[in-house]
């Protein structure tokens, strides 16, 4: 018996796996939190073609957890932004470091959050703030304002001691 062998087509080579990025996660939080605080978005399905028009690529899964991760709540059909991301005691920790930095720490997938509200608070001694997954660092001019920015920020973040 003579056996006959098709061609399966072309071999698909494996793809490495990628790791996600901890810029690309926090950009992509970033561009969720102001989609949500400017548009009425209703679904998941929403979010996903806003953040596509946005030029990101997502999928309903990882739109998900970037749901959950920053702690967006559905009220009245609607995707909203909890009142205060720290004061559901993600923000573990503020400390001065060197002279003009300022470090806080959080639960995994909620500095964005964080630093989007320290944002909002337009504190004045604050030059810059930059999220990554557990960390936000917020650079100022000296000594003098650090002092002030973690009085502000404790007084901000007070629901959380």
């Amino acid at each position: 018996m003579k056996e006959t062998l098709t061609n399966p087509g072309p071999v698909r080579q494996s793809q490495p796996m990628t790791t996600e990025k901890p810029q690309d996660k926090a950009s992509r939080h970033a561009t969720l939190l102001t989609l949500i605080r400017t548009r009425r978005l209703g679904t998941q399905a929403d979010l996903v073609e806003a953040l596509q028009a946005e030029g990101l690529e997502v999928t309903q899964s990882s739109v998900s957890r970037d749901l959950e991760e920053l702690g967006i709540v559905k009220r009245k059909g609607l995707y909203v932004i909890p009142e205060s991301a720290a004061s559901t005691h993600r923000l573990k920790s503020i400390t001065p470091v060197g002279t003009n930095l300022v470090i806080l720490r959080c639960e995994s997938g909620f500095a964005s959050a964080i630093a989007a509200e320290i944002d909002r608070a337009h504190i004045a001694d604050i030059a810059g703030t930059i999220a990554g997954d557990d960390t936000i660092f917020i650079a100022i001019p000296g000594t003098k304002e650090q002092k002030n920015v973690v009085d502000s920020l404790t007084r901000l973040f007070a629901k959380v001691n």
